[in-house]
């Protein structure tokens, strides 16, 4: 899995499903802004009503897709 892949799952993902609906449900706004592969770990980050949040997923290659989209949606 290339970042390249992950970044356009991700942005897929947050942006076009998760921001899109939480804007119609909630009025929250938001969407993906980067990915990055620092050492073993995976730095993704988003914007959220304005303000630039980040998160670290380690050992993110023990991890599929969905996976690494699922642990960011229970801690975003």
């Amino acid at each position: 899995m290339t970042i390249e892949t992950i970044k356009r799952y991700l942005k897929n993902q947050i942006t076009d499903s998760w921001y899109y609906h939480s804007k119609i449900d909630y009025r929250i706004e938001g969407k993906f802004l980067n990915a990055e592969i620092i050492g073993k770990d995976l730095k993704i980050v988003w914007n959220e009503m304005g303000k630039q949040l980040e998160m670290m997923i380690t050992y993110f290659t023990e991890y599929t897709l969905e996976q690494l989209y699922t642990i960011w949606m229970e801690m975003a």
